[in-house]
């Protein structure tokens, strides 16, 4: 990639999800195309390399923590969403429960 250049986003379907890849930034899909998530749910698998534990104040604006699978309430304003980096969000149109992707192993 040329610096100063951005990768168009990439976008496709498995089954009956949609799914997008924004590069460089989350935050400039969120500026240009905040209808990706307002009036919808986000459940955040991944920030930054890590899982969102969601801290008292976005406990307070409905946010839960399931199995390290963070859910958003309705989203109303983008500014509310916590970013981090490299983030994996899923976005519906009601509330959903995903099912952990990480394969959890126990060493004795």
């Amino acid at each position: 990639m040329v610096e100063g250049t951005a990768e168009p986003l990439a976008a496709g379907f498995h089954r009956d999800y949609k799914w997008r890849s924004s590069r460089p930034e989350l935050d400039d899909l969120l500026r240009l195309c905040p209808s990706v998530v307002l009036g919808k749910y986000v459940a955040v698998t991944s920030i930054d390399g890590g899982y969102l534990a969601p801290i008292d104040v976005e406990k307070l604006a409905g946010w839960e923590s399931r199995q390290r699978i963070a859910y958003s309430p309705l989203v109303q304003y983008v500014a509310t969403l916590p970013r981090g980096g490299w983030d994996e969000w899923y976005v519906f149109a009601q509330p959903v429960e995903l099912r952990s992707f990480a394969v959890q192993r126990q060493y004795s």
